[in-house]
């Protein structure tokens, strides 16, 4: 803790690798109940077989964008743009989904447009953002490696995943509270993960260019 909070380089880590977990679990949440709300899939049966539609839908997107994509999008525009990639993709991602929330679609509609949206930031994070910040670490001594990096993946992704729980819960019991009002607040966080993307990636080329590290 002591290291997060004295080395911004650090808590900037921290943000890029924790604060799309409260925008996930939003979307995540929104995509349960519009399920609950289409005959087909109100059942427990059914809804577990649609998570699991969505969970091979999901690792299949991301094994294509490993494969095809990751090396090619860090090597053509290099750490420092493609920290901003994700949280610009999962904005305009997002919406888009409240585009068409406005739209009246029926409930079909909206819960396959949701899970649409959801496999492509969650595909995206696997493949795209989990590398990026493991990279992250590289001008890092061991010290400020190890320590931060278990608190931040132990304590810091699950405190993200029960901030998202909260928020969801708040808005639960009406579901365009929960499209408007989760969305809007999805969009604050992606603007402070943005200003830390821009900020680790700039400071990320300079220590490596440098020869320094973070101790």
């Amino acid at each position: 803790l002591v290291l997060l909070v004295t080395r911004p380089y650090l808590m900037g880590v921290l943000v890029i690798s924790t604060f799309y977990e409260v925008c996930s679990q939003i979307i995540d949440y929104q995509m349960h109940v519009q399920a609950s709300h289409v005959p087909e899939y109100a059942s427990a049966i059914a809804f577990s077989r649609f998570e699991g539609i969505f969970g091979v839908s999901a690792n299949g997107l991301s094994f294509v964008i490993a494969l095809l994509g990751t090396s090619y999008i860090i090597k053509r525009f290099g750490t420092r743009i493609s920290l901003l990639i994700y949280p610009i993709v999962f904005a305009l991602t997002i919406s888009a989904l409240l585009f068409f929330f406005y739209t009246s679609p029926t409930s079909a509609q909206l819960l396959w447009a949701t899970f649409a949206a959801f496999m492509v930031v969650k595909s995206l994070g696997y493949a795209l953002n989990n590398p990026l910040k493991e990279m992250m670490y590289i001008p890092t001594s061991k010290d400020a490696k190890f320590k931060s990096k278990g608190w931040i993946d132990m304590f810091g992704g699950r405190f993200s995943k029960a901030t998202g729980g909260r928020i969801t819960n708040f808005f639960k019991h009406d579901l365009s509270d929960l499209m408007v009002y989760g969305t809007f607040i999805s969009f604050g966080i992606i603007g402070v993960w943005l200003a830390a993307a821009f900020y680790v990636g700039r400071k990320n080329q300079q220590l490596i260019h440098e020869g320094k590290i973070i101790e």
